[in-house]
């Protein structure tokens, strides 16, 4: 059995009142855990609030009901997770649940019950939450977490990111908590090595300072490429960090050299999947190469890479291309699905869109394949963000950088990428977008 928390004294969360200790969490746990329906076989959590999202978790560990947590709170992505579940609850601090499903609206603040010093302890077996992936290419499929699986992981984090047992610091991310990346950096990297976590998710890069300022130090921010080019883009300025943590998409060397510089902390990436958790870290700044975490094994078997691990019940195929570098770390060479042929020319939209992203002026953009009668790939298409730019001007760059059979027809300038809370992007939204070319 493993314990929930190492002491009722320690700080869960912070809120801009000031810290939330282990009894007021445990007390919330107790008495969201006896409000819960006793029918049904998993709790859909669609909680916002980062503290109101863990009560939520926790009180389905007591109940030894798992958490269901979806890749998105649009309503069809919520309609898909739950329509194979026998009468399943959703609880929610404000989305809307789905039509048909019992809702349970939590919006008290911490603390709204009796305090509590009864520490849970589970089974390294219990399913605690099914993590999503995003969909994108599909129905969303889900990867039953264990417990113990997810606090190996955060044991595996903590211990490569150097983290004292003994040290207690905060926690503040840009990413929801249903991501297999914010669960396990935002919320069990806190449980496990006793750091408390800020409740809010902010976005704006003014409210991500303000977040920052209403936690103690040493802090750890944990974001994304997207809202650290936001940034540094506004040259805002963030309180001291320990080290920013950054996830879902790769920085490059550049922009990871001058996050250090503007924020004065080393920037480390995680490297993982939803299938796998995080499986590898890297100093951007530093070098390409992914140092794989301790357990893990990741080799090339045939065409394919494979990933291994004790906590996996089986190798689980990467969708990604690799490379193993002499010093036993590896390179990402980009998405399988990313390799595009056109005219006998091989390229990698990995590739293109870094190109796309050096460009002065973007501030955002991605290429894409636009739908294609015979299955075969003819042109490719991109949708970008470059309020000082034209497409002819942005057309004459790509030239000057990518072969031109690769240059986007059309190329579509918006104001902003329909990106999710984890900065991910939908194909479907996108063709929506080139539609109006």
């Amino acid at each position: 059995m493993i314990p929930l928390l190492q002491s009722h004294r320690q700080p869960v969360a912070w809120n801009r009142h000031g810290p939330i200790d282990g009894r007021t969490f445990l007390g919330d746990v107790y008495h969201l855990s006896e409000r819960l329906p006793t029918t049904g076989n998993a709790i859909l959590n669609v909680c916002e609030d980062r503290y109101r999202f863990l009560v939520t978790l926790t009180a389905g560990l007591v109940c030894k009901r798992p958490n269901l947590l979806p890749p998105s709170t649009v309503p069809e992505a919520l309609k898909q997770v739950v329509s194979d579940r026998e009468r399943p609850v959703c609880v929610t601090d404000g989305v809307p649940c789905p039509e048909g499903v019992a809702c349970v609206e939590f919006h008290e603040p911490p603390g709204c019950s009796a305090p509590s010093e009864r520490i849970p302890a589970f089974s390294g077996d219990q399913i605690m939450a099914e993590v999503f992936t995003s969909g994108s290419t599909g129905r969303p499929r889900s990867n039953p977490k264990r417990w113990g699986e997810m606090v190996s992981g955060a044991t595996r984090i903590g211990r490569r990111l150097g983290l004292d047992q003994d040290e207690r610091g905060s926690l503040v991310a840009t990413v929801p908590p249903q991501h297999m990346f914010g669960l396990e950096t935002s919320i069990m990297l806190g449980l496990r090595w006793g750091w408390g976590f800020h409740t809010g998710r902010p976005f704006f890069p003014r409210n991500l300072a303000e977040a920052l300022s209403e936690v103690p130090e040493p802090r750890i921010l944990i974001t994304t490429p997207l809202h650290l080019r936001a940034c540094i883009a506004e040259k805002t300025a963030l309180p001291g960090l320990r080290f920013i943590l950054s996830a879902t998409a790769p920085l490059s060397t550049e922009m990871a050299r001058t996050a250090e510089r503007q924020f004065g902390c080393p920037v480390q990436e995680i490297y993982g999947s939803t299938e796998t958790g995080a499986m590898a870290s890297r100093r951007s700044a530093e070098g390409t190469g992914w140092e794989p975490f301790e357990g893990f094994r990741i080799h090339r078997e045939g065409s394919h890479w494979l990933a291994e691990a004790d906590h996996l019940s089986r190798p689980v195929r990467l969708d990604d291309r690799l490379k193993e570098n002499g010093d036993g770390t590896l390179e990402l060479l980009g998405r399988t699905a990313d390799l595009v042929k056109i005219a006998g020319k091989r390229g990698s939209l990995g590739d293109l869109n870094h190109k796309l992203h050096s460009i002065d002026g973007v501030e955002d953009g991605t290429f894409l394949v636009p739908h294609a009668s015979d299955g075969d790939v003819h042109r490719l298409a991109a949708v970008v963000v470059a309020p000082t730019r034209t497409k002819r001007e942005l057309l004459q760059e790509l030239g000057k950088r990518i072969d031109p059979v690769f240059l986007p027809r059309p190329l579509q300038c918006v104001k902003a990428l329909p990106r999710n809370a984890s900065g991910k992007l939908s194909r479907e939204r996108l063709l929506k977008l080139l539609s109006k070319t």
